[in-house]
This record gives structure tokens, C-alpha cells and sequence, in this order.
């Protein structure tokens, strides 16, 4: 065994070892080059694949490495600025070394695929260059990942996403998300969870969520966005904890084929918004929202009432003549127990 494969042996032992323990800095030895001070943020198994850095088998492209590694592998990736479009199609732990300074920049086609089961990415800024309609940063089409701990940024106006969750029982957590259209969409997921990122300043949404089920938003800061939370055609969802300030509509529902109904919005604080809350129900729905002990701009003493709307009159189209169109009536919700202070986010 010559001595650069018995370092790159030894570098293996040791970080898997570390990577038990979540709160250890491990000191990567790479090759012949400088020590690097590495985080380790999340328990990953199996091999290490470098790209970047120093060391004499390190990868210069990210896909590179993902190509080569095996499910259950980790991809560290050093600082630096790569140009590249990332597919993730198996289950891998791809970490970069500081949020700030590893960048991925995709000319075309958004930048971040997610395809695999299982996937960790975290530790990257991710810049979205296209803005070609229906575009995202990040998109999660597997299972059970986790996005956690990116800088998710679009440089080009357009209708473009920054993180869309789709699949199943997926986690976002703890990403600063600007500058898209909309900044977080939840499409068509079941079981996932949004937590403790920062949406600000996007366009359209901060936090979207359409024809999903049983997922949670939780202890986002949604900031400054035109609105803040926006439920669409959703069900069975959990809006709790957030902090939603100066956007148009705080949290608005609304539906088209099926009824956004049976979701629980509580505890959260709606501060600076014109308009804290609206929601819209199809003609004929018995089915309500849940909303309870959240602080609305200021303490309300009494019961706090909640503006929205009902279908009354459903008015049909005529093909290439007439769009149709609907009646609506003046409806309300009730959270029976506001928050007499705002939470602390």
C-alpha cells in the first residue's frame, strides 16, 4: 500500500467514526495539503468522496463523485464556486463545507435534482440562473430526504422555485430561501415537513402548499413575501409556530377541484401583513379549518374573527365564449383562544 492510499484509508476510518458524534469538528487530512477544519452536521456511512481541495484523488466535479459513489456513501465538497447541474439519484449524504463559500450554479435547468430515497444534502449555496417557467434551485421528487442548512438564491426573475418538495415524508429544514417566485412549494407531498427555514422576500409565496396531505410547516420566518403561507387544494395539513410579517395576506386558503379543509393553523404570529388571514370554501362544504391561540397583529381579549369567503353560485362556461365563474359570499372563521402576546421565533 503506497502512503497517499494509507492516508486516504486512515481519513475514512476516522471521519466515520466522527460522524457518530453530531456536535465533533473533525480535521480532514487530505493528500499532501492543509489541514481543513470540517463540521460534521449529520451521521453519514460508507465511503468519502472528496471534491475539491487538495488531495491527489479528490473529483473536480460534483456529479463526478455522485456518479462513482455507492448508496450509503458521503460526498464532501470544499469551498468553491462549481458550475454544474447536480442529479442525486441514490442514497447519499452530499455535504458541503461551508454554506457561504461552496456554491453549485447551474446555467440551465435549475441546479439540484433529487431523485434517490434518503438523500442528506446540506451545507451549499444554491443559485438558481434560469428563468425559464417552472424551474427550481432544489427539487425533491424521492422519499424520506433531508434538505437542510443551504442558502437557496435565484440571480434571474422568472417563474422559477427555490425548494419543491414532492415525494413522501421529505424534511426542509433550517434554509434561508430568497428571491424566487415562490420560495418553499410543497407540491403533491404527503408526510413532509418545512421547519425553521427563513423565506424572505419572494415574489409571489414565502411558503406554498398544494394537493398535499399530513404536512407541516412549522417555525418557519416568513418574511416580507406577497404571501406569506398560501394553502392550495390542501388537506390534513399543520400550520403551526411560524412567524409570518410584512407580506400582503399573511395565510391565505384557497381551492379548485379539491377543498383546502382539515387543516390546523395555530400558534402562529401574523405581524405587519394587510391582510393577517383569508380563506375561500367551495358551495356546499361542511368541512372547516381548525385555527387556534394565534396573535393577530395585537391581544384580542375576545374570540378573534377571521374574514373569508363561500361559494354561493357556481356559474358554468361556455367553451371558447364564456370562462364561467363563481359567486362568492362573505364567511367566517373563528380561533376561539388568540394569543395575547406574539411567540418567540
Amino acid at each position: 500500500m503506497d502512503v497517499s492510499r494509507g492516508r486516504r484509508c486512515l481519513l475514512v476510518f476516522v471521519v466515520s467514526l466522527l460522524f457518530v458524534d453530531l456536535g465533533v469538528v473533525a480535521c480532514a487530512m487530505v493528500g499532501s495539503g492543509p489541514a481543513v477544519q470540517v463540521g460534521v452536521r449529520s451521521v453519514g456511512r460508507g465511503n468519502v468522496l472528496f471534491v475539491g481541495g487538495f488531495g491527489p484523488g479528490n473529483y473536480s466535479r460534483i456529479q463526478d463523485a455522485i456518479d462513482n459513489a455507492t448508496a450509503g456513501d458521503t460526498v464532501f465538497v470544499y469551498h468553491g464556486v462549481y458550475s454544474e447541474y447536480i442529479k442525486v439519484d441514490k442514497s447519499l449524504h452530499v455535504v458541503g463545507e461551508d454554506r457561504n463559500n461552496t456554491v453549485i450554479s447551474a446555467p440551465i435547468m435549475g441546479a439540484v435534482l433529487i431523485s434517490g430515497d434518503g438523500v442528506v444534502f446540506e451545507g451549499f449555496t444554491v443559485l438558481n440562473n434560469d428563468s425559464t417557467e417552472m424551474t427550481s434551485a432544489i427539487y425533491i421528487s424521492g422519499s424520506g430526504c433531508i434538505v437542510t442548512g443551504n442558502i437557496v438564491l435565484n440571480t434571474v426573475k422568472g417563474r422559477d422555485y427555490g425548494i419543491i418538495v414532492s415525494g413522501e415524508g421529505n424534511t426542509v429544514a433550517k434554509n434561508m430561501v430568497s428571491n424566487h417566485t415562490i420560495g418553499i412549494f410543497i407540491f403533491y407531498s404527503s408526510g413532509s415537513r418545512v421547519e425553521d427555514n427563513l423565506a424572505v422576500d419572494n415574489d409571489a409565496t414565502g411558503i406554498a402548499v398544494t394537493g398535499s396531505t399530513t404536512c407541516s410547516v412549522l417555525n418557519n420566518t416568513v418574511l416580507r413575501n406577497y404571501a406569506g403561507i398560501r394553502l392550495f387544494d390542501a388537506r390534513l395539513n399543520t400550520v403551526r409556530g411560524n412567524l409570518v410579517k410584512g407580506s400582503h395576506d399573511g395565510i391565505y386558503l384557497t381551492y379548485n377541484y379539491n377543498r383546502s379543509v382539515q387543516n390546523v393553523i395555530s400558534q402562529n404570529t401574523f405581524q405587519e401583513n394587510r391582510r393577517d388571514a383569508f380563506f375561500q370554501l367551495p358551495k356546499g362544504s361542511h368541512e372547516r379549518n381548525t385555527w387556534d391561540a394565534n396573535y393577530w397583529e395585537r391581544p384580542y381579549p375576545r374570540p378573534k374573527l377571521i374574514g373569508g369567503a363561500k361559494a354561493w353560485i357556481v356559474i358554468p362556461g361556455v367553451p371558447f365564449h364564456f370562462p364561467g365563474g363563481t359567486v362568492f359570499l362573505p364567511w367566517l372563521a373563528i380561533d376561539w383562544h388568540p394569543a395575547q402576546q406574539p411567540y418567540s421565533n
